[in-house]
């Protein structure tokens, strides 16, 4: 190897071993680049070489420079590191290097590494048009519906199918005479009564979403999550209706609008000192099981349901004596799925806070002349429009009959107390 050729390849090593010092303090895989300079070490101690030998260092120091930026790209990068800069400058520098080898340049090869800024979540370009990142986002399937309470007083009652617009029904009315203990040879006791034909309205409760076909047909799970929403809304519209409707327009004639009225009773009234919820209700449940329809004669009732609102049921659970004992302890005491005098205690929001309803639910009637549906149409200019009206319906009665309205007991619980304070 003559002198020149011995300088190049002095110098080529020299760059070389730079480069990979540099770069050690930048990756994580030091132990990898520590064995690419071994290999360069080794080919430094090679002092007396011929031209083929010189030509074999060349290749080597060519694959050692492969092997350099294989490591490279493929190492973990520590926090801050330049990751690109080894890279880029063996790119840039490709052609120093290849003349460098070639012995065409003997002057050396000037590397310069360029600070670079750290990378964060600043560093990426959002693809979409409202800003959001496809790299940082993690969308998550489905749709999130509203919280919804569930169907409630529709479930406590007897339910059967109608065929007509109208349910008519006939109630016993204005009985008289009646059994009598009768002697041999006497007369025999007479008894009669009338017929009176009553009739309720079935009635409608209805909802609708109108929307694109385009977004039935873009938007994953949108037309299961409209036909449900308009399912709930139907369901809890019939079930506010058979609690409170009012009988009036459209409306069905609700439990509060035919039930009777909380009544203390000259058993009770001005009778129990420091009077409280549990009191009521168990004054409730003894005007139902003492009730006459015919004059001298219990009506036989047996009451099974009490509903009360949740924030009644915690202050009747919370009640305390004077001495801060609790009333009623945890066993006995009225809270969901206990019970009061042997009748479920039935928890609902719907039951206005501070009233009560204590009943017979047997008593009360529905019928179905259609039950919940989904039907998709056009109205008006949709068709031209691209857009689908969706339709929920149902179409239902709600009665109770007159020899039965007082099964059912509603009160407010402070005016309650008031009647039973001693």
């Amino acid at each position: 190897m003559t002198e020149e050729e011995k300088k190049a390849h002095d110098a080529l090593l020299l760059e070389v071993k730079s480069i990979v010092t540099s770069a050690m303090g930048d990756t994580v895989e030091k132990k990898s680049f520590n064995e690419a300079l071994e290999k360069l070490n080794a080919l430094e101690k090679k002092e007396s070489v011929s031209q083929a030998d010189f030509d074999a260092i060349k290749n080597e120091h060519i694959q050692a420079m492969i092997e350099l930026k294989a490591l490279k790209e493929n190492a973990t990068k520590k926090d801050n590191a330049p990751s690109n800069s080894l890279e880029a400058t063996l790119e840039a520098k490709a052609e120093d290097l290849k003349n460098l080898m070639e012995r065409k340049d003997t002057k050396g090869l000037s590397i310069e590494f360029k600070a670079v800024a750290n990378m964060g979540t600043g560093n990426v370009t959002p693809t979409t048009a409202g800003g959001i990142s496809v790299l940082l986002n993690d969308p998550e399937a489905g749709i999130s519906g509203f919280n919804r309470a569930r169907p409630f007083f529709s479930t406590l009652f007897p339910t059967s199918p109608t065929k007509g617009n109208t349910v008519s029904y006939a109630e016993m009315v204005t009985p008289e005479g009646g059994a009598a203990m009768t002697a041999e040879g006497a007369l025999k006791s007479q008894a009669d009564f009338n017929l009176e034909e009553k009739s309720v309205n079935v009635r409608k409760v209805t909802a609708f979403i109108k929307t694109s076909k385009e977004s039935l047909a873009d938007i994953p799970a949108l037309a299961g999550e409209i036909n449900s929403e308009l399912l709930t809304l139907v369901e809890l519209k019939a079930d506010s209706q058979i609690l409170s409707g009012d009988g009036t327009g459209q409306n069905l004639t609700g439990i509060v609008s035919i039930a009777t009225a909380f009544a203390a009773g000259t058993d009770f009234a001005n009778s129990i000192a420091v009077p409280n919820e549990y009191d009521v209700v168990n004054v409730a449940i003894n005007q139902i099981e003492t009730a006459e329809v015919i004059s001298g004669e219990p009506a036989g009732f047996m009451p099974n349901v009490i509903v009360m609102n949740p924030t009644d049921i915690k202050k009747m659970k919370l009640t305390k004596t004077s001495t801060g004992e609790y009333v009623f302890n945890t066993t006995e005491g009225p809270q969901v799925g206990t019970q009061i005098d042997s009748i479920p205690v039935l928890s609902n929001p719907r039951m206005p806070k501070g009233h009560f309803l204590v009943m017979d639910s047997t008593k009360g009637t529905i019928r179905l002349r259609e039950a919940t549906k989904i039907d998709l149409g056009y109205e008006n200019d949709d068709y031209t429009k691209n857009l689908v009206t969706i339709l929920a319906e149902k179409r239902l009665a709600f009665y109770v009959k007159s020899q039965n309205v007082k099964a059912f007991v509603y009160g407010n619980f402070g005016t309650a107390k008031t009647a039973l304070q001693a």
